[in-house]
């Protein structure tokens, strides 16, 4: 689920669509509709870009006004089942970049929880 764009936006709390970018080169690039805020009609749009190294899936996400973000996910088996690791690399000349970091961990919780609940009921 985490390498695929599509799958992942449908278990992010604040993603509300992903477009890709055709282009003849990978990795792949999609352009992604969020709702940062259910309270605020905004609606905000950037790029991601998902690449698969080794047992990492890292999305660098750019076009977030004066911002660009690295999320790392590295997946190992242990003997209690499926792992995996979150690395989040914010870069923001953003006021409020506490705000955002905060407001971007809190949805990889809800992904995360939405991910298990998920993989429990299969």
């Amino acid at each position: 689920i985490l390498k695929d764009m599509y799958a992942y936006g449908e278990l992010h709390p604040l993603i509300k669509e992903v477009t890709p970018l055709f282009c003849t080169k990978t990795p792949e690039v999609y352009k992604i509709k969020e709702r940062p805020y259910v309270w605020l009609p905004l609606i905000i749009y950037y790029k991601a870009c998902v690449q698969i190294e080794g047992q990492n899936i890292v999305y660098e996400v750019t076009d977030i006004p004066k911002s660009k973000a690295k999320l790392t996910y590295t997946i190992f088996d242990s003997n209690e089942g499926t792992r995996v690791k979150f690395q989040l690399l914010l870069v923001s000349n953003l006021v409020g970049k506490k705000i955002l970091f905060k407001k971007m961990q809190k949805a990889q919780d809800a992904l995360m929880n939405n991910l298990q609940t998920k993989t429990n009921k299969s």
